[in-house]
This record gives structure tokens, C-alpha cells and sequence, in this order.
């Protein structure tokens, strides 16, 4: 076995530590250094000691003028952690900021994009249950795009829900459309049995529709108002 003909001395909590040169450089993992050597940037060295910053990668901040580590924050399992900015160990040891959360000051705080909705950091641009506010829940067939509830699937926002309108016997082919008693939708359509309308609806076509406020059939049957109007008891009004 050969031995060294030179030791680095270095200075740890007081004492003098020798390393011996053949294991200081090349090693490639602990296990080529004896004893409680580790193997830092290729060469073996004590756990603590150090001959560059870098070698203080876990255990300390800073190589220290006597050639050991220096720690200036907090341990936590045996590394020199920031509690003000660690967002593993954030005000205290092992106290991790959850997703969408960095560590400021010692606090876990939302990301700007981010909004707090129960104790928890949510995207309010993409969350499906906090979409564009916290609360705002979209419905079960929709998804949260841009901070908007929008439907999925072929459907069609009608108030508050997504709807089929080519089979919806209450929305057929267009929202508030509803088909008469006894008819079905097929394909945005009504159609089949004897049709039956209640007022304020009457029937146009195959369909019963309130001319009071029937955008395609305003005031009476196929009176269809402009795009940016509406209509209102049975006229139609610019908006």
C-alpha cells in the first residue's frame, strides 16, 4: 500500500485533522476515504473541513479562515439551512411551503399569480373550483380557462350550466329553446308527438318559445333581432 508522503493539516473545533494526500484527490464516492472522510469535489475530506466554498455545499454557508465550515443560518438534519427563504424548512425545521408558495421572511407566501382560497395557494386562471375568484366553482362538465368557466365536450353555456343542446328538451339547438309537451330533441331539434305550449310561450315551428324575450323570434314568430341586441318584451333593443 502506498503511503503519503505529505498531510494537510486542517483545524476542526479546535484540533489539528490529518487527511491523508493519497485520499484527497481523485476519489469518486465515501467509500474510497477512510474512516469519516467524505469525498468532496474529488478529494477526501474531513465531514466539516473544507478547502473551497463549494466543499460546503450542505454543511455550512462559507469556508471558514481555518479551514472548516461555517454555518451563519440554522441546522436542520444535519445541513445549514435559511429558515427566512428555505422553502423546505420556512421559519422552522422542516416546515415545507406547499405548491404555489415560496419562503419569505420565514413565511410561506402565495406566488402573485397565485390566490389564497381556504388556506390554500390556487391558480384562479386554471382552478376549476376557485375559477377567477375563490368559491367559484365551475360545473362538472366545464373547465376553468383563463379565469372563465367554459364547457367541454360539444357543450353549450346555458346560464349557469353546460348543456347538450342538440338532445336537451328544455334548450333544443339553441339555450331556452324548449320542445313541447310530449316532443324530443334530436339533433337541435324538436320533434315528434302533438305539440302542446304553455303561456307566456307559444309554438313557432316545432318549438315553444317566449316571444317576450326570444332572441330568434322577438314579439312573434322568425323575428329575429340584430346580433348586439336583445330582446324585451317582444321588441328588440340595441344593447
Amino acid at each position: 500500500m502506498r503511503h503519503a508522503i505529505f498531510l494537510v493539516f486542517l483545524t476542526l473545533t479546535g484540533c489539528l485533522a490529518l487527511v491523508d494526500t493519497d485520499k484527497i484527490w481523485p476519489c469518486s464516492a465515501n467509500s474510497d476515504c477512510e474512516g469519516d472522510a467524505v469525498c468532496k469535489a474529488g478529494r477526501c475530506l474531513a465531514p466539516n473541513a473544507c478547502l473551497y466554498p463549494s466543499d460546503c455545499a450542505e454543511v455550512g454557508d462559507e469556508c471558514g479562515v481555518d479551514n472548516v465550515c461555517v454555518c451563519e443560518h440554522s441546522k436542520c438534519g444535519g445541513k445549514c439551512v435559511d429558515y427566512n427563504q428555505d422553502p423546505l424548512n420556512c421559519g422552522s425545521c422542516r416546515h415545507a411551503c406547499a405548491d404555489r408558495e415560496y419562503c419569505d421572511n420565514g413565511t410561506c407566501t402565495c406566488y402573485e399569480s397565485a390566490a389564497r382560497c381556504d388556506g390554500k395557494c390556487v391558480d384562479p386562471m386554471s382552478d376549476s373550483a376557485n375559477c377567477g375568484a375563490c368559491g367559484q366553482t365551475c360545473p362538472a362538465t366545464a373547465a376553468c380557462y383563463a379565469g372563465v368557466c367554459q364547457c367541454t365536450g360539444g357543450l353549450k353555456a346555458c346560464g349557469d350550466a353546460c348543456i347538450d343542446v342538440t338532445s336537451d328538451t328544455q334548450n333544443c339547438g339553441a339555450c331556452g329553446t324548449a320542445c313541447a309537451t310530449g316532443m324530443t330533441c334530436t339533433q337541435g331539434k324538436c320533434t315528434g308527438g302533438t305539440p302542446t305550449c304553455f303561456l307566456p310561450s307559444r309554438l313557432c315551428g316545432n318549438a315553444c318559445v317566449n316571444p317576450d324575450s326570444d332572441h330568434s323570434n322577438c314579439g312573434y314568430c322568425g323575428n329575429v333581432c340584430l346580433t348586439y341586441q336583445y330582446c324585451h318584451n317582444g321588441s328588440c333593443y340595441s344593447e
